[in-house]
């Protein structure tokens, strides 16, 4: 979100319009609420934390490999994908300006190296906490992505790192 100014924090208004961009973007996928995981920066939003940049998904490896091995890559809805240059892991995402000011850029991967199968993501979803009926990572299991990702030392990441430990040092001090 480009109203964000440098060294100032963003406002509660500024981060739920955030969120609801994160949603809006993943209706706009067409990718069902039922097997798919919202992560990263986006989840960050959906928890209240900070405004996302784009909106980063994990849906299972059948419904990957049906968007994959199809040509053009698309969403179910139709959104254009490509493969994610420069990656560790499989990466689709979007390359189309959005056609609505709150759709956000889409990475797509899918959690092969965290779950053991589909059934078990697809089970392990109902467990989590959900926006506006999509299940979402809390920040607990987000930091510690972000803590053993290749990734971790990018600015961004180590910003999110810094703010879910301040939320989590809050909730124990507050007794959540």
């Amino acid at each position: 979100m480009s109203l964000l100014k440098r060294n100032q924090p963003p406002s509660p208004e500024q981060i739920s319009a955030s969120a609801r961009s994160v949603i809006e973007t993943v209706r706009e996928t067409g990718l069902s609420p039922e097997s798919t995981l919202i992560m990263g920066g986006s989840a960050l939003a959906l928890a209240g934390l900070r405004p996302a940049g784009d909106v980063d998904l994990i849906i299972p490896e059948y419904v990957y490999h049906s968007i994959r091995y199809n040509t053009p890559y698309a969403t179910p809805s139709g959104m254009r994908l490509r493969l994610k240059a420069h990656t560790i892991y499989p990466v689709l995402e979007t390359y189309d300006k959005p056609r609505q000011e709150d759709i956000m850029h889409v990475d797509i991967t899918t959690p092969k190296r965290d779950y053991g199968s589909d059934a078990e993501f697809e089970t392990e979803l109902r467990q989590y906490e959900m926006f506006e009926g999509y299940p979402f990572l809390p920040p607990d299991l987000v930091l510690e992505r972000k803590m053993r990702s290749a990734e971790r030392n990018r600015k961004k990441d180590r910003d999110d790192i810094d703010l879910v430990w301040k939320h989590l040092e809050e909730m124990k001090r507050d007794g959540n």
